[in-house]
């Protein structure tokens, strides 16, 4: 079992035609065709199930699908960290929630670049789901994210949450005027559940959307108001660009480190952990 058969498998399975998937990977159809049949060879299963219209993944081609994937990008990432220059004596991969990307990359990569400067660092935004797996599966040490979930051999610590403010540009705002303008960040079921209960009369936001820097563009250039983070807010409250909505209540978003369990005893991932945790806590 190779990498250019996985990488052939994935291809066809992902694009339905031996034809395309040979014309992306710049390798004729036989070859992809003679790939695809060595790996059925070796697995003694068909993966492919041919006809006229296109290719589908038999029930077996769906099962090995997602080992494929992990195999190929954990054999990526083994290849990068092989060609490491020889100053480094390893590597060390975080995933970090995008919410929380500005406020943690920089001054975390300043940290660790004085105290471990021979380790090589690899970040990757991601949102909870994406970072738990790559956990998982071997590919992150270590990761922040808002929405752990229970895994074998996946350490989850609870870190002090991040409130959210509800804030307007409108310097009149008042406890109802805001709906009209608003806009809905995606903060989770669970904050959404709770900014139901708080109000229960539910807006009609005029846009949705996944990352709090674009809704806090949005509404900077627009107007409008949204539910963002605190403490990306200081300077926009300071020059009286956003106003707290009165009577608006202080949202909670829980934060999590997640970090692998057989790496505790890592010098490195310690140094790693504790440095998240001070950046979190003193920005």
């Amino acid at each position: 079992m190779t990498l250019e058969q996985l990488e052939s498998f994935i291809a066809v399975a992902t694009i339905g035609s031996f034809r395309a998937a040979a014309e992306q990977m710049h390798v004729s159809q036989p070859t992809v065709s003679a790939r695809i049949r060595a790996l059925e060879d070796r697995l003694n299963r068909p993966l492919f199930t041919r006809s006229r219209s296109g290719v589908t993944l038999t029930a077996a081609g769906h099962t090995f699908r997602r080992y494929a994937i992990r195999a190929v990008q954990t054999l990526a990432q083994g290849r990068q960290e092989a060609m490491l220059d020889e100053r480094y004596a390893g590597t060390l991969a975080m995933g970090v929630q995008v919410y929380l990307w500005e406020i943690v990359v920089e001054s975390w990569i300043e940290i660790m670049s004085d105290l471990a400067p021979n380790i090589a660092l690899r970040i990757e935004p991601d949102y909870s789901d994406g970072i738990m797996n790559q956990l998982v599966n071997g590919l992150l040490d270590l990761g922040i994210l808002f929405e752990p979930r229970l895994s074998s051999g996946i350490v989850v610590e609870a870190l002090d949450p991040e409130p959210l403010w509800l804030v307007s540009t409108d310097s009149a705002v008042t406890r109802d005027s805001w709906m009209k303008d608003y806009v809905a960040v995606y903060w989770g079921q669970e904050f959404q559940n709770t900014f139901s209960q708080a109000y229960p009369v539910q807006p009609q936001p005029r846009l949705s959307v996944g990352l709090s820097s674009i809704g806090l563009s949005h509404i900077l250039s627009h107007d409008g108001a949204a539910v963002l983070l605190a403490r990306s807010l200081e300077s926009h409250l300071a020059e009286h660009r956003l106003y707290r909505v009165p009577g608006s209540p202080e949202f909670q978003r829980p934060v999590f480190l997640a970090y692998r369990e057989n790496l505790v005893e890592d010098s490195n991932l310690m140094l790693a952990l504790e440095s998240v945790r001070k950046v979190l806590r003193d920005s």
